[in-house]
């Protein structure tokens, strides 16, 4: 049963209730079943609270911890759940259907039997979260879920669209990526090594400490700012017809020499000069 005090309290100010939580760090609070129906607890402290059955729809909750919370059966729908952390939260039979996931940490959540139904969960982490049959997630999604949890030798993801996915140290090691929409996606410290990423498009993606040993980039798109520090290649990766690299961001001076990158940019600027002074004098 809910405490009422706890939920008074926390009602009343965000601060004052985090100050609370700070200074009573063993007590347990019980919210189950309370309505918070469109309730502002952006960076709220609800690590371990129960909150089972509780009515969340359309609360503001962007930033708040909700790790260890007991949150199995609450109404969710359509709250803002931006950058909040779930770790280890029971999400069972949760509703959180139109709700907004962006770069939520779920890793160790049990999302069992929830409704995720056309729920954007672009740059969340997937790693270890708990699903089931009954899990209503979209496909796009689901296959994120899969390439963490489940793992599989040379898997078939040729054509995916794992745009804006956080795919952070995951391991895609001789995947086939041919023609995948990979924009935006987090791709640091991936496991590419003998991946087929033939005309991938890979615009915005983030490949800092990425392993790219013998992987096939022939023809990928690489516009649009990608971050390579700390990449890792070898003389078996494949660079041909690759577009957009001399914009990317942490590029390897080794890679720039290796590719020409550095003598066609100088060559281009000396170009450019000349023509200037060429016009100039008429």
């Amino acid at each position: 049963m809910a405490n009422e005090k706890h939920l008074a309290l926390l009602k009343q100010d965000v601060d004052t209730w985090n100050d609370f939580r700070r200074k009573n760090l063993n007590i347990f609070v019980d919210l189950s079943e309370v309505d918070l129906n469109g309730v502002n607890l952006s960076c709220a402290n609800l690590g371990g609270v129960n909150l089972s059955g509780a009515n969340l729809s359309d609360a503001d909750l962007h930033g708040a911890e909700l790790y260890h919370a007991k949150l199995n059966n609450a109404k969710l729908n359509n709250a803002n759940l931006f950058r909040v952390t779930f770790y280890d939260a029971n999400l069972s039979g949760a509703n959180l259907s139109g709700a907004h996931l962006n770069s939520t940490a779920l890793n160790h959540a049990d999302l069992s039997g929830a409704d995720l139904s056309g729920v954007d969960l672009s740059r969340a982490n997937l790693r270890n979260t708990i699903i089931s049959d009954q899990t209503k997630l979209d496909n796009k999604w689901r296959l994120v879920w899969e390439i963490f949890n489940q793992p599989s030798e040379r898997r078939n993801l040729s054509g995916a669209d794992l745009s804006r996915a956080n795919l952070w140290s995951a391991d895609l090691s001789h995947a086939d990526l041919s023609r995948a929409n990979l924009s935006r996606a987090n791709l640091s410290n991936a496991n590419l090594s003998n991946a087929n990423l033939t005309f991938a498009l890979l615009r915005g993606v983030n490949l800092c400490g990425a392993d790219l040993s013998n992987a096939d980039l022939s023809y990928a798109n690489l516009r649009r700012g990608l971050y390579f520090l700390s990449c890792r290649w070898d003389k078996d990766t494949n660079w041909e017809g690759v577009r957009g690299l001399e914009n990317s961001k942490n590029l390897p001076e080794a890679l720039k020499r290796q590719l020409g990158l550095g003598f066609y940019k100088n060559y281009s600027k000396f170009v450019n000069l000349i023509r200037r002074l060429w016009f100039s004098t008429w």
